[in-house]
């Protein structure tokens, strides 16, 4: 069973604040929140937080700087940035900062919510907490390329290409197997992969994914634009 958890948002929009608030309290977190990046930095002083939710422009301290003091005073604080000014260069900035993950404004409840789950998931266990069984990876051979003249059409399947994207969205411990192994780290009903879609995964291609898989939830994007930060980074 999950302990509850203790959530800090700081933003200089209320909504903002008794949304988040409102959100995580019905999933039984504990949550504080500052008006203001200073404010915030007192919270921290004060009280120890498992995550907190930090606005990138507040009018007092920019939520970059306050993710650096955060990072000094409680290292081992979960980071999450949350902007009306998204872009891959911010990103990075906050990934390099410390930032586990990123939202842009304006964001839904099940939005907010998946990104935090998510970063709460990759919490060490609190006393309490049963760990649910992973499943492990399906490793398959690698097939032996194919010379260029034995090569066939490569046709993209995009239902194929969706469950693979989905189990590494949903399975932590497939992703880093399909990184350390790529192909041979396949679910059986995506043997048919391909290198390229591979490599859209990895790299985060989301062009590539909206060209030849169609329409990307939300939750999908941000699984793609983290891999393209780090490959920016």
């Amino acid at each position: 069973m999950k302990a509850p958890h203790k959530i800090l948002v700081i933003d200089d929009e209320l909504s903002i604040c008794k949304g988040c608030q409102r959100i995580f309290e019905e999933e039984g977190h504990s949550i504080k929140f500052a008006l203001s990046g200073r404010e915030g930095l007192e919270q921290v002083d004060t009280e120890v937080f498992d995550v907190a939710i930090i606005d990138l422009k507040m009018p007092d301290i920019d939520g970059l700087e306050v993710m650096r003091s955060i990072k000094e005073k409680q290292p081992s604080l979960a980071m999450i940035m949350i902007t009306g000014y998204a872009s891959v260069p911010t990103a990075v900035e906050a990934i390099k900062v410390g930032a586990e993950d990123f939202i842009p404004k304006p964001f839904t409840p099940d939005e907010i919510l998946t990104v935090v789950n998510k970063v709460l998931e990759r919490l060490p266990q609190q006393p309490g907490e049963e760990e649910a069984p992973q499943p492990a990876a399906v490793f398959a051979p690698e097939p032996e390329p194919a010379s260029p003249e034995e090569a066939p059409e490569v046709f993209i399947d995009a239902d194929q290409v969706m469950s693979v994207l989905n189990r590494a969205v949903a399975d932590g411990g497939y992703f880093a197997a399909f990184l350390d192994h790529g192909l041979r780290a396949q679910i059986p009903s995506a043997a048919g992969l391909g290198h390229e879609a591979a490599a859209a995964i990895t790299s985060g291609d989301i062009r590539w994914f909206e060209e030849h898989a169609g329409r990307l939830t939300p939750e999908q994007k941000q699984f793609l634009m983290r891999r393209l930060c780090i490959e920016a980074w």
